[in-house]
């Protein structure tokens, strides 16, 4: 019987509750109570009174104990700090969570005596109890149907390269997109991945998938060029006299900002913000918000052009929490809505070209910073892309948003 979420979330706070006031500090320290190590353990003692419990309920649960304690880069946890090891990985993955004490979803730890429609099945559960979006989620179960389709419901550990190499040998014969293809077998490679790294399988035989030069120049979105810019603020959305509603603002946010279309259009009042004594705005998962990956959590700096316009007297003068509440989460996202009402926009008013979209102004900010020579590590750390390396990832930090804003700034006013 797999717990629920709302389940899981009631046996940590159970867990916290019981706490006393010194394990709470040893807690906060990042020692003491719950360690990687422990958190299994932990979990069958609050697990032990319940009648089949699946396997994966502990690892999750695991999981989630570690996450409130601060083992994750997604949150600081409960205790409002990090107790990452220094190589930043987060131990509150599930693959993390299978410490000491805790019992591996198979019978053999990496003996693949798991079944390909099992693999699926835990993976979709680790997608959950990482709070992916609901569109992801289904579209991953779309495609793990595929593979048992085409591969056949067989133990993980007896696929070879062969089997991989005729799978996508049949998708391209099946008359699919060469696009649809690639993506399809990129999401077997991660699936096999997952399953290696969750212990259940010792090595993945799914080959290293590279997209041809063809594909490669098909693909792709172009920039969002000083026409399409120009077009955009000469369009009625910008009409002169006229204060700029939700729609004008949010690609005009993306604009000096770089902000996704879902990460702009979710935005709370309160993520407006000053850090450091630098206006900031906060990209997060707090509440029903959802983030691409850990990565995309960040504070970026709002650029002085955005001031002027009077980004904070139009937040101030919104009802409710939400920066843009006439926006609705339509069970995709708060930007998918307004994704389709960008599109016919801009095929209207802005150009024809079908490679240019929402997500081409995200480019052309990137493009605009390392034309002014901003390193691509803090156009990383602006976009939410993840650091090559450790040392990039703390000098990326809320103690540079000085920096950050420096490298903002640099982006010329569009005319």
């Amino acid at each position: 019987m797999a717990l629920s979420p709302a389940e899981i979330q009631q046996l940590v706070d159970q867990f916290y509750d019981s706490l006393t006031e010194e394990q709470h500090r040893q807690m906060a320290q990042g020692d003491g109570t719950l360690m990687p190590t422990t958190a299994g353990m932990h979990a069958q003692r609050l697990l032990e009174n319940r009648n089949d419990i699946d396997p994966m309920d502990i690892v999750l649960l695991s999981s989630e104990l570690l996450r409130a304690a601060g083992y994750s880069r997604r949150s600081p946890g409960r205790y409002g700090r990090s107790n990452l090891p220094s190589e930043g990985r987060s131990l509150a993955d599930p693959a993390h969570a299978m410490g000491a004490g805790v019992p591996r979803p198979v019978a053999e730890s990496a003996s693949g005596g798991m079944l390909l429609s099992e693999l699926c099945e835990l993976r979709i559960k680790s997608m959950m109890a990482q709070e992916r979006a609901p569109k992801t989620i289904s579209s991953e179960k779309s495609k793990h149907k595929h593979f048992i389709e085409i591969l056949g419901d067989r133990m993980i550990n007896a696929f070879t390269l062969q089997d991989f190499l005729s799978f996508r040998e049949e998708m391209i014969a099946s008359g699919r997109a060469e696009q649809t293809v690639h993506n399809t077998c990129v999401s077997l490679s991660t699936l096999f991945n997952f399953a290696v790294e969750s212990d259940c399988l010792e090595k993945s035989r799914v080959p290293r998938w590279k997209k041809s030069r063809e594909l490669k120049r098909s693909t792709g979105w172009d920039e969002f060029g000083e026409d399409n810019v120009k077009a955009l603020l000469e369009s009625p959305w910008y009409s002169k006299g006229k204060p700029l509603d939700y729609r004008g603002w949010i690609p005009i946010i993306s604009l000096y900002s770089g902000l996704r279309i879902d990460e702009v259009c979710q935005l709370h009042k309160s993520d407006l913000l000053e850090v450091d004594g630098v206006l900031c705005l906060s990209v997060n998962d707090d509440g029903n918000k959802k983030v691409k990956t850990d990565t995309s959590i960040r504070k970026v700096p709002v650029h002085s052009e955005l001031v002027r316009l009077g980004l904070t007297q139009y937040v101030d003068k919104q009802d409710g929490e939400r920066m843009f509440p006439a926006l609705q989460n339509n069970g995709h996202g708060y930007g998918s809505a307004y994704g389709k009402v960008f599109g016919r926009y801009l095929r209207k008013h802005i150009t024809k070209e079908k490679k240019v979209v929402f997500h081409s102004i995200r480019k052309s900010f990137a493009s605009k910073l390392s034309e002014q020579s901003v390193s691509e590590e803090l156009i990383g750390a602006l976009l939410g892309h993840s650091p090559e390396n450790v040392v990039t990832s703390l000098y990326i930090g809320e103690r540079s948003i000085s920096v950050l804003k420096g490298a903002v700034d640099k982006i010329p006013v569009w005319k």
